[in-house]
Order: C-alpha cells, then structure tokens, then sequence
C-alpha cells in the first residue's frame, strides 16, 4: 500500500493481472459455449412461423384497392407528391424558382406550388408575369385567373397552378405524365425477358398489371391503351 498525495492506491502485480484476466475469459467462453447457434438460429426463425403466411404484394394491392376507394387513394397519392415536393423545394422560394423557369427549368417552380409554399409580397406578380411570358393573359383559364388572383390560394389553387406551370412551361418532347411513363418503363423491364416476339395476351396482360401497380402508387388511373402506344414508340421518343 502505497500513499499518495493523501490517498491510498493498491498496486496489482502484472502477472496476476494477467492470470484474472484469463480467468475471467476463461469463465466467458463457457458460458457463451452454445449460444452463437442459438443466436444464428433465432436470426433465421422466418416471418411465417411467428405470424403466419406473410402476404404476397399482389394481395396486399389487392387488399388495398378493396379497403381504399379510388378518391381516397388520389388523395393519398397527392399528399405523397406535395410531401416530395416539400422535401426538394424546402431551401428554395419562388423569386429563384421563377427565374430558373425563364431559363427553361420550371421544375423548381412546380415543386414550389406543389409544396404549398405560401407567397409572399410580389410572388403572385412575377408568377403571373412568367405565365404571360407563355401564354397570353386573354387565353388563360378562368380557374387559373382566379388562382392567381386569391389573396388565400387553397391546396387545390396550389394543385392547379403546378399542373399548369408544368403544362405550360414543359420543354417540346419533354415528359408531363410521370406515372405513365413510369408504367410503360415497369412494363418494359417485365417484358424484356421474355424477348422480341411476345405473344398479345401476355403483353397485356403485363401492360395491365404494370398500369395497376404505378396507379395505386400514384393514386390514379392509369390507361393501358396510352402505355401501350407509349411502348409501340421507338426507344428514342419514349423520353423515360
């Protein structure tokens, strides 16, 4: 026993530290003996077991389509959309945004109005100014004119205005119905393996569960005669 500076420290010899330690890993090794099997078993213990059969995707939609009326799921899908749209329009406002759409980029400003961001003093001038700029005032919609002249606008001007802006200002060639192409890319990839001459039924058929797959995501009905005129376009054109 040693004192310093008032205090008693208990020195512990190397050697027997050494021996306590192997001891002591010596006890741990076997009473963990055993154990990793039953941890890698309990790892493997599949979903069905615990709770029964887990359901396939196709009777999960199914199930949902039968649950949820299509007016509810346009509003779920609406809701997913303005909550993205929030997600990459959070840092921006629409001054940037609208001189980014009289450069040719007005995604900035559909994410904008399809977040629902409120608009502050001289916003609604200059977003109607860059609507005029493609489309003469006496030709706008009078649910658009009365939109745009709200001191409130509601979700639904928001809605309006975002699908306009994006009608009006889309690059020639460019992709406006995101869910059908994304319907008609998903029914190309389930068609693919199954090489060039795929006979009509099962083309359909894969046309139209990739329209119900992108429809319930999306919240919308999707035609799977516009998706298969989509695919019957040459590769360049599609515009995925």
């Amino acid at each position: 026993m040693n004192l310093r500076n008032g205090s008693a420290v208990q020195r512990i010899a190397p050697s027997r530290g050494r021996s306590d330690l192997r001891n002591l890993q010596g006890r741990g090794n076997a009473a963990a003996r055993g154990k990793p099997v039953e941890i890698f078993r309990s790892c493997q213990r599949s979903p069905q077991r615990r709770g029964g059969r887990v359901p396939s995707a196709d009777e999960i939609r199914a199930l949902r389509r039968a649950r949820v009326s299509a007016a509810d799921a346009k509003k779920v899908g609406d809701a997913r959309r303005a909550y993205e749209a929030g997600l990459r329009s959070g840092w921006d406002s629409y001054c940037g945004a609208i001189e980014a759409a009289r450069g040719g980029n007005v995604a900035r400003l559909v994410d904008c109005l399809r977040a629902r961001k409120a608009l502050a003093d001289g916003d609604g001038d200059r977003l109607a100014a860059f609507i005029a700029t493609k489309l003469r005032r006496r030709r706008w919609p009078p649910e658009v004119v009365r939109a745009l002249g709200s001191a409130a606008p509601t979700e639904g001007d928001f809605d309006l205005l975002a699908d306009f802006v994006e009608t009006i200002g889309r690059r020639p060639g460019g992709v406006r119905d995101q869910p059908l192409h994304r319907a008609a890319r998903l029914a190309e990839v389930l068609l693919s393996p199954l090489g060039r001459r795929v006979p009509d039924a099962m083309r359909t058929a894969m046309i139209e569960y990739a329209c119900e797959t992108e429809g319930d995501d999306a919240g919308l009905a999707i035609e799977p005669e516009r998706v298969r005129d989509l695919l019957n376009r040459p590769r360049a054109r599609r515009q995925y």
